[in-house]
């Protein structure tokens, strides 16, 4: 009776770590379904295991704990984004995370802080259970080392390194030329509003107020996400220098916040304009430290950077308390009002502008509402990414429409981009990463660009460090067949690096890569 007992104590725990490493293991794993069935095998194991499995706790069980603890963060980073990239977790390791909160990632937490705590006790109850003090903690020590969402990264970067490759070699700086007029250059990231959104099979009209700026211009349809290029300051990267984001090497990591050059071998969208007389401008809700942002803005002629801390300067406090939903970083409303404000200081210098603004509204499991958009007049976590990418939207258009009214026909070049896909892991269950795109759309106001858009194939497969080069040609500041960095202008002639390669092959080209992280942090080729 007593072996019947156990056989089924046993099988009972064995189940609970399945499902608690399901949780650990897999991003997309429904940690809500998992948790019943858990709550009902601990049930049954609390009333028929009685005294046999408990005992005195001992070092083994502190150890899996702390392991457990260690294992977390990865955990959480994994269940909020789908995925974990090392890439992106090593550079935000490198530069300071200022602002950052927890605040919209609570449930993540607790669902990676309890399947951890599952391990630790089915682990415990066994090794009473079985009479052995160590050998069931060893072997749950090294499930947790083993199916954590960064050693099952890790083990697919070591694969990646047995291919050597040479995508060094095809970095180019841009053969720039003397645009006939240089208009004002408005760039919008919106952030995580990818083109994917625009299927109405599974979004109905949500993309629908964005077409009349793809009836005004050109609208690239087929903009994908490669690796470096997965995180706001990454696509801010991608698409003003043309390169992914690599780490820098480990000669940096013992003095991380203070390192200030930031790829300054490369000729970026701010060193062109600055070059060419004009005045650069960045707004961001967020704290312009956060992720290296600053570093990088002023490494490549943007000094006029208006971020939380200038903007709680410049509004009224109810106003800046109404619109502070994460504690990290302020709502769409506001930055847009205040990027108007920016822009309005030189709408009348002779000099010409460029204005860039990053929005936060639909970001992923912290996406957020502005305060136009609310009941009560109080910016808040989105109920769901729809509504949070309509509302980011809806004041991208009030946005437009007022600058519109206040540039006094100056010409101009609006771009309107994600920065990168959307980071709500839902996302990533309905479509492989290569099957999402980016929303590239560019257009003119009193400007006609230098490009014969009818001719142009909108649906030439890129990447977001095509975007640069691609801009670069639009506003006449280089011919249509300019190459910056690894992007190639999707209006010449030559190959996307994803048309020649592949979306595979080419992630596996760009990282681990020790000589392209050189020449990019070092001295840039050709």
């Amino acid at each position: 009776m007593k072996s019947k007992k156990n056989a089924l104590l046993l099988f009972c725990l064995g189940a609970m770590l399945i499902l608690a490493f399901s949780v650990i293991a897999i991003p997309l794993t429904h940690a809500t379904d998992v948790g019943r069935i858990v709550s009902w095998l601990l049930l049954i194991v609390l009333l028929l295991g009685g005294r046999q499995i408990w005992s005195v706790p001992n070092r083994f069980l502190i150890l899996i704990c702390l392991v457990g603890v260690a294992t977390v963060p990865f955990i959480v980073v994994a269940r909020v984004f789908g995925h974990i990239e090392l890439v992106s977790f090593v550079f935000h390791l490198q530069f300071s995370t200022d602002g950052l909160t927890l605040q919209g990632f609570e449930r993540e937490i607790r669902e990676s802080l309890l399947a951890v705590v599952v391990v630790a006790f089915a682990t415990f109850a066994i090794a009473n259970i079985v009479k052995l003090k160590k050998l069931p903690y060893l072997i749950g020590i090294g499930a947790l080392l083993t199916l954590n969402p960064m050693s099952l990264h890790l083990l697919q970067m070591l694969h990646r390194m047995q291919t050597p490759n040479y995508l060094h070699q095809r970095l180019a700086q841009p053969d720039l030329a003397v645009p006939a007029l240089s208009p004002d250059i408005i760039v919008v990231y919106l952030e995580g509003l990818e083109r994917t959104f625009a299927d109405e099979e599974f979004y109905g009209d949500l993309f629908e107020p964005l077409k009349q700026y793809e009836q005004q211009g050109l609208s690239f349809t087929d903009i994908g996400q490669v690796e470096g290029t997965g995180w706001s300051l990454a696509g801010l990267v991608a698409t003003q220098c043309g390169v992914p984001i690599v780490p820098n090497g480990a000669r940096y990591f013992n003095r991380l916040t203070e390192q200030e050059d930031f790829l300054t071998g490369l000729n970026c969208l701010g060193d062109v304009t600055a070059a060419a007389g004009y005045r650069n401008k960045f707004v961001v809700g967020g704290d312009e430290s956060f992720g290296g942002i600053d570093h990088f803005l002023r490494s490549h002629a943007i000094d006029e950077v208006t971020d939380r801390a200038d903007i709680f300067a410049l509004v009224d406090a109810d106003e800046f308390a109404a619109a502070d939903a994460t504690e990290w970083v302020l709502d769409d409303q506001i930055v847009f009002d205040v990027a108007l404000e920016v822009y309005a200081q030189s709408a009348n210098d002779p000099s010409p502008t460029l204005l860039i603004v990053e929005t936060f509204g639909p970001h992923g499991s912290s996406a957020t509402l502005s305060r136009n958009c609310t009941d009560d007049g109080v910016s808040k976590l989105a109920p769901t990414i729809e509504s949070a990418v309509s509302c980011t939207i809806t004041n991208l258009n009030h946005f437009l429409g007022k600058f519109e009214k206040i540039r006094n026909g100056r010409p101009t070049l609006v771009a309107l981009m994600s920065d990168h896909l959307n980071h709500d892991k839902t996302m990533g269950s309905e479509l492989a990463i290569e099957q999402r795109k980016n929303t590239v759309i560019l257009f003119p106001l009193d400007f006609a660009p230098m490009i014969e858009q009818a001719d142009v194939d909108v649906a030439r497969p890129g990447s977001m460090i095509d975007v640069y080069p691609t801009l670069l040609a639009y506003a006449g500041f280089a011919s249509p067949n300019v190459k910056a960095g690894l992007g190639r202008s999707l209006f010449g002639d030559e190959p996307t690096l994803i048309e020649e390669k592949g979306f595979t092959v080419l992630n596996r080209n760009i990282f681990p890569n020790s000589a392209l992280s050189q020449a990019l942090w070092g001295d840039v080729g050709e």
